[in-house]
This record gives C-alpha cells, structure tokens and sequence, in this order.
C-alpha cells in the first residue's frame, strides 16, 4: 500500500490444491514498522488460485478471480470470475466517512533518476501530507505479486501559496 503497510487478501488454510473449503475471507494489513498485524473486514467471496490484488491509483485495491483451474469447472462455486473493491482504512476519517484528500495540483510527467523534481499539492488535507512514494503497478500470476515494489521518496516542504480558490497548495 502507499504507506508502506502490506495488504493481504484471500488464502486459504490448508494445501489441499483446487479446495475452497478453509478459504480465509478476513482482510488483514502488516505494519512493517511495528510487526503488527490489523483485522479488517471479510470479502464475500473466495480468493485462493488464480486470483488477484491490484492497487488502483486511488488507493483503493481490486481483489478479483478465483478458481479458473482444470476440475474447477465441474464446481461453479470454486470458479469466481468477479471483483471487488477494498477501501483501506486510510481512505476514512475517525467517523468512518471517506476523507477529504490532498490532491496532487502538479507532477512532472517524467522524472529522472537522482535529480529533484516538484510536486505540488492542494487541498484542505495538503499541510498533512507527511510523505510521497512511488509505486509500480503489479504483475501478479498464480495469486503471487513477483514484481510490485513500493519506493519512499525524500521529500521537503516548500513554503505554501495561496491558490484562487482559497486554498494553499505546497
């Protein structure tokens, strides 16, 4: 995730290959910071072989797929061409409504390996933004991400101005 929390969804809790039966439907997240791990909310639906988890570029994450595999077509349950959405507890306010968010008012469209770049960021939430990372999109096969990565960028805070709107933007 983009706070450099890890999301895990789907499993299960035995070997026994092209079974749902023990599928684990509770959400969890592992804070590497503190080794902790969070319960979350259950999906509704099975997530073992041929499934996936993909961050999306709101911080939301599509959990989708599901069975696909050489007998489990003789058992329509085991065989889950769908998707959900998780919204992950960073998108909500204390009250549990979704949270104002900054928004990104710049970017480069390229950036360069070992220069500087600017980013400016506007929005009621912008003074509270407290880091930025880079994050690649995920290549996942056989329910295994081998190739996403998530990457904390060193960041300074410039001076704020003030936009047309009312708002500052940093």
């Amino acid at each position: 995730l983009p706070t450099g929390e890890v999301l895990v969804l789907g499993g299960k809790n035995n070997t026994n290959q092209f079974d749902d039966t023990l599928s684990v439907f509770r959400a969890e997240i592992w804070n590497p910071r503190t080794d902790k791990w969070t319960l979350l909310a259950n999906q509704t639906k099975h997530r073992n072989y041929h499934s996936t988890a993909i961050l999306l570029h709101d911080g939301r994450v599509l959990s989708g797929g599901g069975g696909l595999c050489g007998r489990c077509s003789d058992v329509e349950e085991m065989n889950q061409p769908n998707s959900q959405i998780f919204s992950p507890p960073y998108l909500f306010d204390r009250a549990g409504n979704l949270a104002s968010r900054p928004i990104i008012a710049h970017a480069p469209q390229e950036i360069q390996v070992f220069r500087n770049f600017v980013v400016r960021i506007s929005g009621t939430q912008a003074k509270r933004v407290v880091r930025f990372s880079l994050v690649k999109q995920s290549v996942i096969t056989h329910s295994i991400s081998t190739d996403q990565r998530q990457v904390g960028l060193k960041h300074r805070r410039a001076v704020p101005f003030l936009l047309e709107d009312g708002s500052y933007a940093y």
